[in-house]
């Protein structure tokens, strides 16, 4: 599991995810699979105090070294600063679409490529596949998870031909989207000082082993 791996990597803070329970047993999820369409994404977290940790310092110690990670800080209205930040890693699909209009997308490890895709259907189709089951996310924030990344002002060109596009030598092997899905999101309350440990389980259809 996430905890047990996070605490591999000598962080200290994590040690008491042991003594702590997860919002779902075992039992639960298997409930959940038998009634729910596939794909399906189950948020599975547990909650410790982290009086002693920032996000920054949680993001040195677990994320610095990912090839593929985030630090999001969240805004809200009327606040300086909003309450909440993320730190996430370990993805499991990347998505990249480039100037010849070819799509790359690696899902758990295994890479597709699309020639000649459009970007926006593509998009369309990939954000509507993954569906999070009905109160599962009602003790997270409305952000805990999804695709985060960029989409380059070029794109505009998709829609509109009067911008002009890089020259093919420009930039060269660098995506004009490119968007990233992790299954390890740490969520930091600075309000209550707490982290919220979640580990999306991803599961496709019914031959997959959730154990």
């Amino acid at each position: 599991m996430v905890v047990l791996k996070l605490l591999k990597r000598n962080t200290l803070i994590l040690k008491k995810c042991i003594k702590e329970m997860y919002n779902l047993s075992l039992e639960e999820i298997k409930q959940i699979l038998r009634k729910e369409n596939y794909p399906v994404v189950i948020p599975l977290y547990k909650e410790i105090v982290v009086d002693t940790e920032t996000p920054v310092s949680l993001f040195l110690k677990l994320a610095s070294k990912e090839k593929y990670a985030y630090l999001l800080e969240s805004a809200e209205a009327n606040l300086r600063w909003g309450r909440y930040s993320f730190i996430s890693f370990e993805p499991y699909i990347l998505f990249s679409y480039y100037n010849n209009k070819n799509i790359c997308l690696v899902k758990n490890g295994t890479k597709k490529l699309f020639v000649n895709t459009s970007l926006f259907d593509k998009l369309k189709t990939l954000l509507n596949l993954y569906k999070l089951p009905k109160s599962l996310g009602n003790n997270l924030p409305r952000f805990f998870g999804g695709f985060v990344g960029y989409l380059s002002w070029e794109i505009v060109n998709l829609i509109e031909k009067k911008v002009k596009i890089p020259k093919k030598d420009e930039f060269k092997n660098i995506p004009l989207v490119y968007l990233m899905f992790n299954k390890t999101v740490l969520i930091y309350d600075h309000y209550l000082n707490k982290l919220k440990v979640v580990n999306l389980i991803i599961v496709e259809d019914k031959k997959d082993n959730i154990e």
